[in-house]
This record gives C-alpha cells, sequence and structure tokens, in this order.
C-alpha cells in the first residue's frame, strides 16, 4: 500500500533530480491514477510551485498544442506515446525553446523513436536529450533516472538522492552491486 507520504518523497526525489523550481511548466500527459502521473507529475510540481498542463485525453496532436502554447519545461511519458508524437501527421513538432527535460519510462526506448523525437524537436527550434529511468509501482513510481549530463547507450541511469538500489543475481539474494545515492541533485539541465 502506497502512502501519502510515499508520494510527497516522490515528489521531493523528482524535483531534485530535475531541480524542479515555480517557473516550470510540467506537462501531465500520463494519467494521474498511475503513479508516475500523479507522484512524479504532480506531487512534485504541486509541491513546488510549478505550473501543471494536466491533458484528460491524449492526443498527439493535443500534446504539441500544449508544448508550443504553454513553453513546457518537463515531461515524462512513455516510449508509445513518444512515438506517436513523431509519427502523427498532423501532430507538428512540439515547437518550444525551453522544453528541455523529457524524460521515458516504463518500457525500453528504441534507438530510434528518441532520435526521431529529438530531430523533430531540433527542427522546431529546440534542442532536447529525450533522457530514460526506470521506476515500479512498489516504489511510487520512478527510482532511478539518466543525468542530464550523461548520455550511456542502454542505460537507465543512477538512483534519485535517498534511493537506495541494488543489482542482484537472478534468482538468488545475491548482491553484485549496492549502493545508496546520497542527498544530491542531477547536474542542471541544458
Amino acid at each position: 500500500m502506497l502512502s501519502h507520504r510515499n508520494f510527497l518523497g516522490e515528489g521531493l526525489q523528482v524535483a531534485a533530480w530535475v531541480r524542479l523550481t515555480e517557473h516550470d511548466t510540467i506537462l501531465a500527459a500520463l494519467p494521474i491514477f498511475h503513479g508516475l502521473g500523479l507522484g512524479a507529475l504532480v506531487h512534485a510540481g504541486l509541491m513546488h510551485g510549478a505550473e501543471l498542463v494536466l491533458v484528460p485525453q491524449f492526443t498527439p496532436e493535443t500534446v504539441a498544442r500544449l508544448i508550443a502554447r504553454k513553453q513546457t519545461t518537463l515531461m515524462a511519458g512513455v516510449p508509445t506515446l513518444y512515438e506517436a508524437l513523431v509519427e502523427a501527421p498532423r501532430s507538428g513538432a512540439p515547437t518550444c525553446r525551453r522544453y528541455a527535460r523529457p524524460f521515458c519510462g516504463a518500457d525500453t526506448l528504441p534507438s530510434p523513436v528518441r532520435q526521431r523525437f529529438e530531430e523533430l524537436v531540433r527542427r522546431s527550434g529546440g534542442n532536447v536529450r529525450l533522457l530514460e529511468g526506470y521506476g515500479l509501482t512498489e516504489a511510487v513510481s520512478a527510482v532511478i533516472a539518466m543525468p542530464f549530463d550523461e548520455e550511456r547507450a542502454g542505460s537507465i541511469g543512477v538512483p534519485f538522492p535517498d534511493m537506495l538500489a541494488g543489482i542482484f543475481v537472478p534468482g538468488t539474494g545475491e548482491a553484485r552491486r549496492q549502493g545508496r545515492r546520497e542527498r544530491s541533485a542531477s547536474p542542471a539541465p541544458p
């Protein structure tokens, strides 16, 4: 069972990771009945005074239009969301010069989807890197993400601040690598 305190912890960790401030605008295109939408986007945004842009029903056209109109600075999605944005013939490029922090999780992000999304934003005058992360419902949602200043193919990143994570031998309790990330934040976004 997840508690309100779990969601507050998720909001604090995400905000520290992305260096969230009251000057940010978060596009919440994910359902807020799910941990990632509620914890990483809504709770983090509300706790730090950011503007929230809620998307009640996803369409690529709606999301592209909101990114441009609201000049969103943070968004999280699943690979199929980003794929829909680059595949939709009428969505157009999400034109936004401030759009600096898109994250992707819930499944492996195919390299062609990442490259096409980044190119789509570049063609509209923006410059982004679509960063991957990892999470699980039992931990509210996001627990690991790629830092802004690093790029490691096939990696989901490093643990959020104050997050204990480990790599274990499958089918055993034997830890291969384990560590705690102390209170620190991801490097500043570009």
